[in-house]
């Protein structure tokens, strides 16, 4: 939150969020993937979903969270 709001003050046009990409298969969720009640995605899908969040993005979303479906993970 820090770096988005210093990083705005010399561009108001920046955004600086965090993203949250659900539970991607990789290695690092291999332990508890099965345990999930929800979709598990592969890493191409992972990042299709980011990249249409940050492509809804304007300025006033900075030093924000979202989660992979656009929505604000609460602080």
């Amino acid at each position: 939150r820090n770096f988005a709001l210093e990083f705005g003050r010399k561009n108001g046009e920046g955004v600086v969020v965090g993203l949250h990409p659900g539970t991607v298969a990789t290695n690092l969720s291999s332990e508890f993937a099965g345990a999930v009640s929800h979709d598990v995605f592969t890493p191409a899908q992972s990042a299709a979903y980011l990249l249409d969040v940050l492509d809804g993005l304007t300025a006033a979303d900075t030093g924000k969270v979202f989660d992979w479906k656009g929505e604000a993970v609460p602080p």
